[in-house]
């Protein structure tokens, strides 16, 4: 119905992840939803069962019940225009995840701290820390992590962050070729970790010099799904 072929790009990229599709028609599926209002993951466990009792080739399957549950968390998503197939695909994830979170009571958020860690100590750190409060199948299939190192000019001292993703949005290359809507993904990741200069009116705060610096950022991607 209307321009919603939206969200058949996003869907057809669930429905042909294995290990997702494994895990709604399991056992364990039901174990995680028990006493939960997990509307969303309900009605992609029902679409899933649709498709993998759909033995005809020429048959197709409504994502109706799916998509009345992400328009009532979601707005754009209550009618039948034309949306934007990578932020359905994004907030269709981070609600699965909600829903399907093992973990009953959250840690509180705090910063790492670097001193005297290596880069894959602290990585352990962000991960374990993440995944006392956000553990589910969307996080073991999706989940990956980015690094970001910002450089003072001043004091040559480096800040290293880390988060978790479930989705990367990689620029559109500068190097990418003349024809239209064209790119290579090499020289779009190449964009992505590129180094970033950065004016002292932006706000990064260096910790050593105790006030704002110019300074040079670089986006690693440390960890794939």
């Amino acid at each position: 119905n209307g321009n919603t072929c939206y969200l058949n790009a996003a869907l057809q990229s669930i429905i042909h992840t294995p290990p997702l599709i494994g895990y709604f028609i399991s056992p364990a599926f039901k174990v995680d939803t028990k006493a939960k209002g997990a509307y969303v993951s309900v009605a992609l466990q029902e679409l899933v069962e649709k498709f993998a009792t759909n033995t005809s080739s020429f048959a197709s399957v409504s994502p109706s019940s799916l998509k009345s549950e992400m328009g009532i968390l979601h707005e754009q998503f209550t009618g039948y225009d034309q949306e934007d197939s990578y932020e359905f695909f994004g907030l269709l994830l981070e609600e699965l995840s909600k829903e399907l979170n093992r973990v009953e009571k959250k840690e509180p958020y705090k910063m790492l701290r670097q001193e005297k860690c290596t880069d894959s100590e602290l990585s352990e750190q962000w991960n374990n820390f993440n995944k006392s409060r956000e553990d589910c199948i969307i996080t073991e299939i999706f989940q990956g992590q980015t690094m970001c190192i910002v450089t003072c000019y001043e004091c040559k001292f480096e800040h290293k962050s880390f988060e978790n993703y479930f989705s990367l949005a990689l620029p559109f290359s500068r190097k990418s070729t003349h024809i239209v809507h064209s790119a290579d993904i090499a020289d779009c990741l190449a964009e992505f970790t590129a180094d970033e200069a950065l004016e002292a009116s932006v706000g990064f705060y260096c910790d050593r010099c105790k006030k704002y610096v110019k300074c040079k950022k670089k986006m690693v991607i440390w960890l794939f799904p």
